[in-house]
């Protein structure tokens, strides 16, 4: 009675053959590809960089990149190399997103103070600094 088990939900003994491990059942139909871009330095830029710069909140678009990008290398180590290709390719579409927006509102940002003018920002920064001043605030 080797390699016989006890099926408890049919009732009685089979014959069993030894179980192969879970990875190679799983990859089985899939050939390993080369690695794919996981696109993490280029999402973090398209993040960081121009929040600090600009404070443009279209930058925290590059946040839905980081999460694509982190899952690049999850999915080809497990074997899932359809779905990190296509992380890869979710990750690149995000940072282009995120790049274009960024890009698209420091032009905007360039083209207003071309238009209007430095001095008008410059003066609503000094009638802001004179109004403080004339109200008596106190300074710490």
């Amino acid at each position: 009675m080797e390699n016989q088990e006890y099926n408890k939900f049919s009732g009685d003994y089979s014959t069993s053959q030894p179980s192969q491990p879970f990875t190679q059942q799983y990859v089985q139909n899939e050939t390993p590809l080369m690695k794919p871009k996981n696109w993490m330095t280029e999402a973090i830029l398209v993040t960081v960089i121009p929040f600090c710069c600009l404070c443009n909140l279209f930058s925290l678009l590059g946040i839905v990149a980081i999460v694509y990008a982190g899952k690049v290398n999850t999915l080809y180590f497990a074997g899932q190399y359809g779905e990190a290709d296509r992380a890869s390719k979710d990750a690149k579409m995000w940072v282009l997103i995120a790049l274009i927006a960024v890009l698209v509102t420091f032009i905007g940002y360039i083209l207003y103070m071309s238009i209007v003018g430095w001095d008008t920002l410059i003066e609503a920064f000094r009638e802001g600094y004179e109004s403080v001043r004339d109200s008596g605030a106190t300074q710490y």
